[in-house]
């Protein structure tokens, strides 16, 4: 995974500290943001803002594996539709 992070101010005053990681599922950001009136920290903020992205990210790698547990149940449905087409063949030819 490799992560970026930038900081700025935004258009009204505010430290913003914005982390970008990339996974081999996509690029996910994440921001935080410091109110005027609180004491700035940029640890705090780069932690804040990884997490948001990780979240981000890992939501996303849960609807790419629920994706490929559908396919995975579509394809054992249809194996278990052909074994049993087999036995009932099976059965056919014993009587």
């Amino acid at each position: 995974m490799n992560k970026e992070i930038i900081e700025f101010t935004d258009g009204i005053g505010r430290k913003v500290v914005k982390v970008i990681i990339r996974t081999k599922y996509g690029k996910f950001s994440g921001m935080a943001k410091c109110s005027p009136e609180d004491r700035y920290d940029f640890d705090y903020g780069c932690r804040l803002a990884y997490d948001r992205a990780k979240i981000k990210s890992l939501k996303n790698h849960a609807k790419f594996l629920r994706r490929e547990m559908d396919i995975f149940e579509r394809y054992q449905d249809e194996l278990i539709e052909k074994y049993s087409k087999i036995m009932r063949n099976i059965r056919k030819l014993e009587y």
